[in-house]
């Protein structure tokens, strides 16, 4: 289990989860400055799998689930799912692999897999750098949403189906202040700066001196 600092205290995540292996950071600090949100992302994916006793091998399935993204309806049986896993590298996520303006994308959100399969795809945030360094087609050096992923997946035979689950809404959402926007988007856009980052970043500006 891996979260953000959030207002509870590891005691009381490890005693709701069952779970001592709990990690709580606060990515606002000094550690994480300079990173963006994908960046955090994909690197938190990757500890928390590195939390799971003995490398996950005593285990069936491996479930990456966001605790502030409810689930209100499954129609699988966990039976078939796990007869799914096991006969083919397959992991069930929030969308299907597909295909979005020549780049390869997943859902990013939540993830079904093995552990050999789980074990490729939380491993995103080491292995990508290196796919991108080799040139790959639509593979640029930043981590990114839903592509990254899918590209390590799709490059490892790994085949991402959707998930037959419904998800509610987003739990406890505090809208963020023009100017905390307008922070976080300079910093995504940093390493990529195009066109549509500075037209966002002109409209974030606008409205941060607005207030």
């Amino acid at each position: 289990v891996y979260f953000p600092a959030a207002g509870v205290t590891k005691g009381q995540l490890a005693d709701f989860y069952g779970s001592e292996h709990v990690v709580v950071d606060d990515d606002r600090s000094e550690r994480f400055a300079g990173w963006t949100n994908q960046d955090k992302m994909h690197w938190k994916i990757q500890s928390a799998f590195d939390l799971i006793p003995s490398g996950a091998a005593d285990y069936d399935l491996v479930v990456r689930v966001r605790p502030d993204k409810p689930i209100e309806f499954t129609a699988f049986s966990w039976r078939d799912l796990l007869d799914v896993c096991r006969r083919t590298p397959t992991i069930l996520a929030d969308s299907a692999a597909g295909v979005h303006y020549a780049k390869l994308v997943i859902g990013d959100q939540f993830a079904i897999g093995s552990p050999a399969a789980m074990s490729v795809y939380s491993s995103t945030y080491s292995v990508y750098p290196e796919l991108a360094a080799a040139g790959l087609y639509e593979c640029p050096p930043e981590l990114s949403g839903h592509s990254s992923l899918a590209q390590v997946c799709w490059l490892h035979g790994i085949d991402v189906t959707r998930a037959p689950v419904k998800f509610g809404q987003l739990e406890e959402v505090a809208p963020l202040r023009p100017a905390e926007v307008l922070a976080c988007l300079e910093i995504d856009a940093a390493r990529r700066n195009d066109d549509v980052d500075r037209r966002l970043l002109s409209a974030a500006r606008s409205d941060a001196e607005r207030g």
